[in-house]
């Protein structure tokens, strides 16, 4: 008989603690950062790395390992923040929808479905226009148009779960639905959820990243590894570690947070062997 699945092991392991580094370096930035990462010094304009300077300097001569690690900031907080802010809002919204059922469940059902047939990304440059760039309007912008995949996720799992013995017994105790759904329901239909938040993270890193590389995400003078790679799109022949260092931080990340979303998949599917 096969034991319990067993989560933290081999590549998944390695990349939970991989991650948890880089979020430990962007928590102590200010005390890992080897100079102010705003700091001019045109003197030495992109210069090349080195010691001292070991992945060299931009444009206006500032460090660019400084601006990366105060980067990573930015960007793992934007991605989280986005995250976790989708991840409310369409939890809520789908357990309402698929709890109550009726006039309610085809009203937030139905502005789901506006919001999936309009293309992602264009509505997501339409709201940044409008609202104007800048950090908290792209956190608001990404958790308005990534909700809705969450929603149809849950009030899929809270329809399977509301006919249910346990909800049943709920019901002829006498509790009051709030109760029901919020203590017996929704907690049940959460492991598919914790799943689609993990890919969530990335794709709001990824989202951020390219909103900021367009020029419309974080603003100058604050780095993050979209707008890092902005200000390198301008003096790629001259200073290829511009490009080349934050691309590859936006890529190992992307990568293990994968990693740790894909094992997540295989540790809630039934189907999976320990």
């Amino acid at each position: 008989m096969a034991g319990p699945k067993v989560f933290w092991k081999g590549p998944t392991l390695a990349a939970g603690l991989a991650l948890a580094a880089l979020a430990a370096v962007a928590v102590l930035a200010h005390w890992l950062a080897p100079s102010d990462p705003d700091k001019i010094d045109i003197l030495q304009r992109l210069a090349a790395p080195g010691p001292g300077q070991w992945l060299g300097r931009d444009a206006l001569g500032r460090d660019l390992l400084s601006r990366m690690i105060y980067g990573a900031q930015v960007s793992l907080a934007v991605g989280l923040t986005a995250a976790l802010g989708s991840t409310l809002v369409g939890s809520l919204l789908g357990a309402v929808s698929g709890y109550l059922g009726g006039w309610v469940d085809e009203v937030i059902m139905r502005c789901a479905d506006v919001l999936m047939c309009i293309p992602g990304l264009f509505l997501v440059l339409t709201l940044i226009v409008v609202l104007g760039p800048g950090i908290t309007n792209v956190v608001l912008v990404i958790i308005f148009t990534g909700w809705t995949d969450i929603a149809r996720l849950v009030r899929g799992e809270v329809l399977s779960l509301k006919s249910r013995e346990f909800v049943l017994a709920a019901r002829a105790s006498g509790a009051h639905p709030a109760r029901i759904l919020f203590r017996h329901v929704l907690p049940n239909a959460m492991a598919p959820v914790y799943v689609s938040l993990t890919f969530g993270i990335a794709g709001s890193i990824l989202m951020e990243s390219g909103l900021s590389f367009l020029g419309l995400g974080v603003q100058p003078p604050t780095a993050s590894w979209g707008s890092l790679l902005s200000d390198g799109r301008e003096t790629l022949h001259e200073a290829w570690w511009m490009v080349v260092f934050p691309g590859l931080a936006i890529l190992v990340t992307m990568l293990l947070i994968n990693q740790l979303g894909e094992a997540a998949r295989r540790h809630y599917d039934p189907k999976e062997p320990a």
